[in-house]
């Protein structure tokens, strides 16, 4: 919809390089934001830590804990909740 009323509007090579410029912002915008918050936390490229912290609790917690316990006896090799 955005898309026709660009081409209707401006033209047909005017509104492709309008919606080029929104798609590139689109990518962007994001991408320095989430760099500008990495710098600033100390996050991996810029610092020592690592978002993977974040998520260790809730995913890789009870996976290493599981797999312990099938290697030291009263879990079993396979993975299920």
């Amino acid at each position: 919809m955005i898309t026709e009323m660009l081409f209707q509007s401006t033209g047909k090579k005017l509104g492709a390089s309008i919606l080029s410029s929104l798609r590139s912002g689109a990518f962007f915008i994001p991408a320095v934001l989430v760099y500008a918050a990495y710098a600033i936390f100390g996050m991996y490229p810029f610092g020592e830590k690592s978002i993977l912290v974040l998520d260790l609790n809730g995913q890789y917690i009870y996976y290493f804990e599981a797999l312990r316990a099938a290697f030291h006896g009263g879990g079993s090799v396979f993975y299920d909740w």
